[in-house]
């Protein structure tokens, strides 16, 4: 996996995190503009030497398996599975089940892709050309393991954070019950924009340990 990563030096960085820093602290009315705010998250995250990914980018380039599966899976740390649901216009969520009762659960989205970030899913009904009718894509939904996070970064997250406030993404090589291998830890800041904490390959052994949770 080899997204794009965004990034500026150092000292530009600090200029402009500085710069959106005064305008909010000087203007009350300012601090509900949510793009000057995401410009202060990404720029700090900058400054302190990370790198930013635009996710959305990057799962469109990257683009689907020979199946037509989605390549790359981004889901919350504290999930085991990542789930992957298709929806109309080349768009899709990914998310997990969550249980709403003892005898219901629904699905929870967590990342929404916007629309054609991905081709025409394959459906049972020729005609439909722009998946319109969601109940006749194949495999709606597919689903595979989240990896496991050596200890060594887990050490990067604070204390008072839990997992479900990082994200790790990762490319597929299969959506079945296979252990991944190269993911990344994320920190999300907008929507789409995602700072770079930690990238890593699978040691044989932590796949094993993921292979018997499975």
């Amino acid at each position: 996996m080899n997204p794009e990563l965004l990034t500026v030096p150092k000292e530009k960085a600090d200029e402009l995190y500085e710069e959106c820093r005064q305008i909010l602290k000087q203007n009350t009315l300012m601090q509900k503009n949510q793009m000057l705010n995401d410009m202060r998250s990404i720029y700090n995250q900058l400054r302190r030497g990370n790198k930013i990914i635009d996710v959305w980018e990057a799962v469109k380039k990257a683009g689907s398996l020979e199946d037509g599966n989605p390549k790359l899976a981004l889901i919350p740390a504290d999930q085991p599975i990542c789930i992957f649901r298709k929806d109309s216009n080349g768009s899709g969520a990914y998310g997990y089940f969550r249980k709403r009762r003892e005898w219901e659960q629904d699905f929870a989205v967590a990342n929404q892709m916007p629309n054609n970030t991905f081709g025409h899913w394959k459906t049972t009904d020729a005609n439909d050309t722009t998946n319109r009718y969601v109940h006749s894509i194949v495999d709606r939904f597919v689903k595979c393991p989240t990896p496991v996070i050596p200890p060594k970064f887990l050490l990067l997250i604070p204390k008072n954070h839990g997992l479900g406030n990082y994200h790790i993404l990762w490319e597929v090589e299969k959506w079945e019950r296979i252990p991944p291998r190269d993911p990344m830890l994320l920190k999300q800041l907008t929507p789409n924009m995602f700072a770079l904490l930690a990238h890593w390959n699978l040691t044989k052994l932590e796949r094993a340990i993921i292979r018997g949770r499975l």
